[in-house]
């Protein structure tokens, strides 16, 4: 994990530019091809439930007297879920399939697996998922009204003031860090180096949840949310720093969490430390009101 240095050029009353022009172009690009992406069927705003899974039988479905209800439209009772542990089967009383097979029973191999067990019952879809070693059940619909309805997340004007460098710098030994989540998990991991950045003669620092072969995962927090930002902070992915520890923290490709349009995703929260007193407005604003 990793720090930046983030030093913001102020440009007041700066000409317009075909660079800059061609800057906001792709950053435009960017979130537009992330809009597109979120009215595909099966994103997350497609999600229609998340539930723990006791241990034992339960019954699944849209009925009133299930022991997992699904609020959306489907069958009253679409089957059953064998708990024991990690260890879910799945018992059908619906129509339902995995790929172009019904289902009468099976073991469900959960999202870690990489290839999770998702089986198909009308316009529901549902999959095994394991989050701190316990089990749930995310539950998606085709037909979400949150999807159907969707029109595009606010956003700040492009301002390349908010493309900043900044610089890595790596740990003499790991950091323990806590990484917490929506669900309330925190989990400790070691954490190798912080990026330092300077806005308005400021210091600040950021390291990342996440480091990836080509990318660091950042989840941060700053004065905007809770008011003009989501109050539980949003995400930003940067390349890996240069061979002199450069890199670029481009705060106008900061967006949403899943979390933002949904109370049934998983999110990763911003970790002590990554709550900064500074006013970002650059990226995605709140999107809707009850989140």
């Amino acid at each position: 994990m990793r720090l930046f240095s983030l030093l913001v050029l102020l440009t007041l009353a700066a000409p317009v530019t075909a660079a800059d022009t061609d800057y906001a172009s792709g950053i435009d690009e960017w979130h537009a091809g992330r809009i597109e992406r979120l009215k595909r069927p099966g994103s997350w705003l497609t999600l229609v439930g998340l539930m723990a899974l006791p241990e034992g039988r339960s019954s699944l479905g849209t009925g009133e007297d299930m022991d997992l209800r699904i609020e959306a439209e489907g069958p009253a009772h679409i089957g059953d879920l064998v708990v024991e542990g990690l260890d879910v089967e799945f018992i059908s009383v619906a129509d339902v399939s995995h790929g172009n097979e019904t289902v009468q029973s099976v073991a469900l191999a959960s999202d870690l697996t990489g290839d999770p067990t998702v089986l198909e019952c009308a316009s529901l879809s549902f999959y095994l998922i394991e989050r701190n070693e316990r089990p749930y059940l995310r539950v998606r619909d085709a037909n979400a009204p949150l999807l159907q309805d969707f029109a595009g997340i606010e956003r700040w004007p492009v301002d390349e003031a908010w493309r900043v460098d900044a610089q890595w710098i790596e740990y003499e030994t790991p950091k323990k860090r806590l990484f917490p989540d929506v669900l309330g998990n925190a989990v400790e991991e070691d954490s190798p180096g912080e990026a330092r950045f300077t806005v308005n003669g400021i210091e600040y620092a950021l390291f990342p949840t996440s480091i990836y072969e080509e990318s660091l995962f950042f989840v941060f927090g700053d004065a905007t949310n809770g008011n003009e930002s989501y109050g539980a902070g949003r995400f930003l992915y940067t390349d890996l720093p240069d061979e002199d520890g450069h890199l670029i923290l481009d705060f106008n490709r900061g967006y949403n969490p899943p979390c933002v349009f949904t109370p049934f995703a998983t999110c990763p929260l911003p970790p002590a430390g990554n709550m900064i007193d500074l006013e970002i407005t650059a990226g995605e604003k709140m999107f809707g009101l009850t989140h």
